[in-house]
């Protein structure tokens, strides 16, 4: 659901920055530009600062851009129409957990609100994939933290620049990972998957020490049949990952 309305948010977004319609209002303070984009109007029905908590809430860093085309939006809205409304600049850091928090903060939530409104940034569906694709692509390797960074390398690429903005997304891009779909599922694998997926979405939720065992900068590995090597770079130079990490696994 939030993935749909991330792109009626960019419908939107399209709609009221190259259309002259009735339900726009021409801004008498100079244009603006956030992240390249030139913001010189706005709809003076529109709820900006929901618009802005959804793209938080996505978290990649497409959604983080529009959300702060949405922030200007507003604060033209405001400064137009003399309303009491504080003008913000929630998006002037790059950091969705901490911009949710402020977010909340201006309206007023409490954390227990806040932590009832955790977001679920996978399936089961992709559970059941990122299992499948830990027993092609390392399901004879003994160390469970091993076994564990290649779902880590997979939450890694969510989101990131020139990735897919979904965990299936990730998986199925073609060439990416070992993926079979009828590749067999044991119980193992599927709680291995699991755990790490559950730890990657408290991350993204805000919450730190969840037991991550690789780096977000490590995106890519290789293996020579009987270990994987994680790397920080597709090719040139690159850092092989050491495990340096505490490891919440017994291996």
């Amino acid at each position: 659901m939030k993935r749909s309305l991330i792109v009626g948010m960019v419908l939107l977004f399209v709609m009221t920055t190259t259309m002259s319609c009735a339900f726009q209002a021409e801004p008498e303070s100079s244009s603006i530009k956030p992240y390249g984009v030139e913001v010189v109007s706005y709809d003076p029905n529109e709820n900006y600062m929901a618009l802005m908590m959804s793209c938080a809430e996505e978290g990649t860093e497409n959604s983080l851009a529009l959300g702060a085309i949405f922030e200007e939006q507003r604060n033209m809205k405001i400064s137009d129409v003399g309303s009491n409304e504080e003008q913000t600049c929630f998006f002037d850091c790059f950091d969705a957990p901490k911009i949710k928090e402020k977010i909340r903060a201006y309206n007023g939530e409490t954390v227990e609100e806040e932590e009832e409104q955790e977001v679920i940034y996978y399936s089961e569906e992709e559970v059941v994939m990122v299992a499948k694709v830990l027993c092609r692509e390392c399901g004879g390797v003994p160390s469970i933290t091993e076994r564990a960074c290649v779902a880590w390398t997979i939450c890694n690429r969510v989101g990131a620049d020139g990735f897919q903005d979904t965990i299936k997304g990730v998986i199925e891009y073609p060439g990416a990972f070992a993926y079979i779909v009828d590749t067999p599922v044991t119980d193992e694998l599927y709680e291995l998957a699991k755990d790490v997926l559950s730890r990657w979405n408290s991350e993204r939720n805000g919450k730190t020490d969840v037991g991550r065992v690789l780096p977000e900068d490590f995106k890519f590995f290789s293996g020579d049949g009987e270990h994987n090597y994680f790397r920080n770079a597709y090719r040139g130079n690159y850092i092989i990952w050491d495990y340096s990490l505490e490891s919440p696994y017994e291996s």
